[in-house]
């Protein structure tokens, strides 16, 4: 019986992923650098230090990290101002009814604290959350299970209770080895073969899955 829902951040509640492409790609052409998407792929869904480990290895070891990420935060921050936080279509529906239905809800994320509690704000869906596990919490990145199997410790459960909603192969990966529910809601890259061995489901977008959930009899009691 599912009683705790696990949402991962980028690319599954925000469309952060393809800004944070764009980032990375005016940032290291300031720097006259070339990105190439295989590189961007690998680092969806694991933390900042796995994340620096992986541009170091395609852009070079002497590459100058801090300055690389100022430029990529200047570009960023000013989307936001624009444009403000590009949230998925479905999320506040689904979250609402996960809250109606006295779900308990969880945020798993990679990302940061202080920069997931500004998304979190700044796009209103904070007070849905029962509780928040950040990268920075948890040692070990995705594919790892630890940030999975710290969420499932917060909400005083068990893993085969919850269900980690999830966009990239990272976080589905460590969902299933969690020991979890897993959906997966692709975002930029699509569900192998493989992927697909791992979840309960793969759906086209949070629309559809209150739906899956009632179809599956994943009721919370």
């Amino acid at each position: 019986m599912i009683k705790t829902v696990i949402f991962d951040m980028d690319g599954l509640m925000f469309d952060t992923e393809r800004l944070n492409n764009e980032a990375w790609i005016a940032a290291a052409q300031k720097m006259g650098k070339t990105i190439q998407k295989e590189m961007l792929d690998s680092m969806k869904g694991v933390n900042r230090v796995e994340c620096d480990k992986i541009m170091r290895s395609w852009l070079g070891e002497d590459l100058n990290l801090d300055y690389m990420r100022t430029l990529k935060q200047k570009y960023t921050e000013q989307y936001l101002k624009d444009n403000g936080v590009p949230v998925k279509k479905g999320l506040r529906e689904l979250l609402s009814y996960l809250k109606t239905h006295r779900y308990t809800v969880v945020l798993s994320t990679s990302t940061s604290e202080n920069e997931a509690l500004r998304l979190l704000k700044m796009a209103d869906v904070e007070k849905y959350f029962d509780h928040l596990v950040f990268g920075n919490m948890v040692e070990k990145s995705k594919p790892e299970p630890d940030i999975f199997l710290e969420a499932v410790r917060r909400a005083y459960t068990k893993p085969e209770n919850c269900l980690v909603l999830e966009d990239s192969p990272n976080g589905v990966r460590a969902a299933h080895a969690a020991g979890c529910h897993v959906v997966m809601v692709p975002d930029m890259v699509p569900a192998t073969e493989e992927l697909r061995t791992m979840t309960d489901d793969v759906v086209e977008s949070l629309e559809d899955v209150e739906e899956m959930m009632k179809a599956m009899n994943m009721i919370a009691v």
